[in-house]
């Protein structure tokens, strides 16, 4: 279900629009009920454990959310982004062997993001972060490279920072054409690869500004 070369199975596809149509009215708990069911009968089903995570992180189950979103990264054929095994080989490696520095970009993304599940207040889709995601990438390298010894860092030197980016934040004006290339992008984004047309629309109409589109996300949750 969800996938235009997906099962033809009436019961699953009946319980995956049980499930959208929960979604969509907001009944969190109707949905998840629906999609327990089809993760019973489609234990691999990368788009049914993606859409349970989503339902999840709507209840406020943020620790099942972030393990759920991860084994949909685990079944997908084709992942966008690194999946979780491959972190943990990475940070496996970096503990085992001398003269390695890790920058461990995803539990600083994980720390900064609000609700602890990395989304628009980081990123400006699912792989590619803002300019507040940048900086929270670029203070995790400063601080890997301080420990690993390569650079020395003033004690006190987190707090400019911020507030450097700060500034930069409030201060700095993203030139128009570059605002409405973007805004083509996410419209596109939210359109095909995670449908949410209601907020494609939005940002192709100038409705929903980049910097609202973590407000939109934390108010309105929905099924791909």
């Amino acid at each position: 279900p969800g996938e235009p070369d997906g099962p033809r199975d009436a019961l699953l596809l009946a319980l995956w629009d049980r499930a959208l149509a929960a979604a969509s009215r907001g009944d969190a708990l109707g949905a998840i009920d629906a999609l327990d069911v089809l993760e019973r009968r489609l234990p691999r089903g990368a788009r049914v454990a993606y859409a349970r995570a989503r339902t999840l992180e709507a209840l406020g189950r943020i620790r099942a959310a972030r393990a759920e979103y991860g084994r949909a990264i685990e079944l997908d054929d084709v992942p966008l982004r690194a999946f979780p095994s491959l972190n943990d080989a990475v940070r496996r490696i970096a503990r085992d062997s001398d003269g390695i520095v890790l920058a461990d970009l995803e539990a600083a993304t994980t720390r900064r993001s609000d609700g602890a599940v990395p989304g628009l207040e980081l990123f400006l889709d699912g792989c590619h972060v803002n300019r507040r995601g940048a900086a929270v990438l670029a203070e995790a390298l400063a601080e890997a490279l301080a420990a690993g010894g390569l650079v020395r860092l003033d004690p006190t030197w987190r707090t400019p920072f911020r507030e450097g980016i700060a500034r930069h934040l409030e201060t700095t004006r993203i030139p128009s054409g570059v605002a409405t290339s973007a805004r083509r992008y996410l419209a596109w984004y939210y359109r095909v690869l995670q449908p949410d047309p209601d907020l494609g629309r939005r940002i192709l109409d100038g409705e929903a500004t980049l910097p609202a589109l973590a407000a939109a996300r934390a108010e309105r949750r929905t099924l791909p």
